[in-house]
């Protein structure tokens, strides 16, 4: 996969489902790792999946796409996979894409939809056109898809104040959240969190932070919050682009062990706050069963099996000891 950016892919959506900024990164050129179907789907086995990956480089994303193709060689379906090679999600792009794979017949198409507004037309295109079609952490933005594979929002933000409340103990925790948007996903996640905290007798949300998804906001935006709620102890997010900026402004603010994060995802930024003490915890995730599941799942109805409209991933609020182990099996990021 070409790389045409001059930092490190960091944008993700969060629990891998942030509203990422739609701007096309300057002088890239998309990425692909397989070509696209040039047949409608029509019995037998399925012809094609195509994954509209919306961030190909960055390590969440990654994994799913690399396991969604592993397990469909393995099952002798075609896969192809397309995304940005930049760091920003790129509506357009994937609009295009999505549009491109319709006209060109593939027996499936899988992506992640940015909002309901975009890719609700796409999918139903899609299914007047006998393709199946799949999302992955959409967080219920879209319904019309066949199967929906991901994290639940409410479940993981309802974990992670569970998380923080034992953590905790005795001591009062003010908690400012990060999301990338004030709509769904993003919002099904930060309200979870907020009615979950309002459960319990010691986690208060005091203040909500909105990115927009795009993560060289994220180090500001954290001090800013620091400097306007100075009893916020802890931040909570749900983007896993989000960890380094929120570790930045912890040491920024020289407020490290004083001030904590919960955030998503143990890639390199996410290890890196754990290892420093910035980061209590990180959401992993079984990203390579969605994959899997995601492929499994298609396979399954174009055979005409009964398939679950939405299928769960495992998550885990890992910390410092024990996220290595679940590094180390190659399933969870």
């Amino acid at each position: 996969m070409s790389r045409c950016t001059s930092r490190a892919i960091r944008n993700a959506a969060v629990a891998l489902a942030t509203s990422a900024v739609l701007v096309v990164p300057v002088g890239c050129k998309a990425i692909t790792n397989g070509s696209a179907a040039k047949s409608p789907n029509a019995g037998g086995d399925l012809s094609s999946i195509l994954f509209v990956n919306p961030l190909p480089n960055y390590s969440q994303w990654k994994l799913i796409g690399k396991c969604m193709g592993e397990e469909a060689q393995k099952k002798g379906v075609k896969f192809s996979q397309v995304g940005p090679s930049g760091s920003s999600v790129d509506a357009n792009y994937m609009i295009s894409r999505y549009q491109q794979g319709i006209a060109n017949g593939e027996g499936a198409i899988a992506t992640f939809p940015l909002s309901a507004d975009q890719f609700s037309p796409l999918i139903e295109q899609a299914k007047k056109k006998g393709i199946l079609t799949a999302t992955l952490f959409g967080g219920g933005s879209t319904s019309d898809q066949d199967v929906e594979i991901g994290t639940d929002y409410a479940t993981s933000a309802t974990q992670a104040v569970e998380f923080i409340s034992k953590y905790a103990g005795d001591a009062q925790v003010k908690v400012g959240l990060i999301v990338g948007a004030a709509t769904p996903p993003p919002k099904v996640w930060s309200d979870a969190f907020i009615a979950a905290a309002g459960e319990t007798t010691n986690v208060k949300v005091v203040d909500t932070g909105i990115d927009n998804g795009d993560p060289t906001k994220d180090v500001d935006l954290a001090v800013n919050m620091l400097t306007a709620h100075p009893e916020i102890n802890m931040f909570a997010t749900n983007e896993g682009a989000a960890s380094a900026g929120i570790s930045a402004a912890i040491k920024q603010k020289g407020l490290v062990g004083k001030v904590h994060f919960v955030g998503n995802g143990a890639d390199e930024s996410g290890v890196k706050a754990l290892e420093d003490g910035t980061a209590a915890s990180v959401l992993m995730q079984d990203l390579c069963g969605a994959g899997e599941a995601t492929t499994d799942a298609l396979i399954g109805l174009h055979k005409g099996d009964t398939v679950k409209p939405k299928i769960d991933v495992d998550i885990v609020y890992a910390t410092k000891d024990n996220y290595k182990k679940y590094l180390d099996g190659g399933q969870y990021l």
